[in-house]
């Protein structure tokens, strides 16, 4: 291994949220404050549309396009997680696209 090369890597951060779903909503702590986040990169396909309906509720005071209330930050404390009745594998981990 001393003489080998290193023929590719890859590494990064994997942010993902509890459920492993995106966090779209605003934050009431900061006046203003829009988020998208916890996708760990996965919404790169479907950021036109989330870009969309957040253009659409900071402009007109909701979004028209989605309904983004199952992607709410409270989710959590609210003890409702999105639970992906199409996941695959041992434990959900993405909601199916």
């Amino acid at each position: 291994m001393r003489h080998g090369t290193v023929r590719g890597n890859w590494q990064g951060v994997i942010m993902r949220s509890p459920d492993s779903v995106p966090i779209i909503d605003r934050i009431p702590a900061y006046a203003g404050l829009f988020c998208m986040t916890g996708d760990s990169g996965t919404s790169f396909k479907t950021s036109p549309a989330i870009g969309k309906c957040l253009a659409e509720w900071i402009v007109d005071g909701a979004p028209k396009t989605v309904d983004l209330r199952p992607f709410r930050s409270t989710r959590f404390a609210e003890g409702q997680p999105w639970i992906d009745e199409h996941a695959y594998g041992p434990t959900p981990t993405t909601i199916s696209r």
